[in-house]
């Protein structure tokens, strides 16, 4: 059975909090359409990472925007709820994804597996689960977030399942 999803009457998930995970320079307009597609969909909507995000979203500060990881651990540190969707725009996801991951049995981690490989940063993470596990990698000089991934109990979403929520 999936996640329960708290839709209010406006249609957008309000027990998600959803992390547009953000790249400055020439990628920083493709954020601010993610901030957008992800405010359809959701309460919370943050930006984590380099750039200016768009009005009306939150942004997150890190100490460090060039580690994936740290960013990442920052967005689970302010995140307002336990279920937490991280995305950067350079992964191509539709709503129907996006909603997917949020709807998949839980587990600390949900990631897509395209061609092959685990999306960490278009995944949905539990901050109950993650946080610690990320702090300790970072404490340990890891920098990169598919670590978390792979430290964390993951359901992965594939083949068969995964294909009709990539279709656009």
């Amino acid at each position: 059975m999936g996640a329960q999803l708290q839709t209010p009457v406006r249609g957008r998930l309000a027990n998600v909090s959803a992390v547009v995970f953000a790249a400055g320079g020439t990628r920083e307009e493709a954020g601010r359409e993610a901030a957008r597609l992800l405010g359809t969909l959701f309460e919370e909507v943050s930006w984590v990472g380099p750039g200016d995000p768009l009005e009306g979203t939150r942004r997150i500060a890190t100490a460090d925007d060039a580690a994936e990881l740290s960013r990442l651990h920052a967005a689970l540190t302010a995140a307002n709820e336990d279920r937490v969707l991280v995305w950067d725009p350079v992964i191509q996801a539709s709503p129907p994804l996006l909603l997917g991951l949020c709807a998949w049995p839980e587990h600390a981690v949900v990631t897509p597996r395209i061609e092959g490989v685990e999306q960490p940063l278009c995944a949905v993470y539990l901050r109950s689960k993650a946080l610690e596990t990320a702090a300790d990698l970072i404490a340990r000089g890891e920098v990169d977030a598919a670590a978390l991934v792979r430290e964390l109990s993951s359901g992965v979403i594939e083949g068969d399942d995964l294909a009709p929520l990539l279709a656009r």
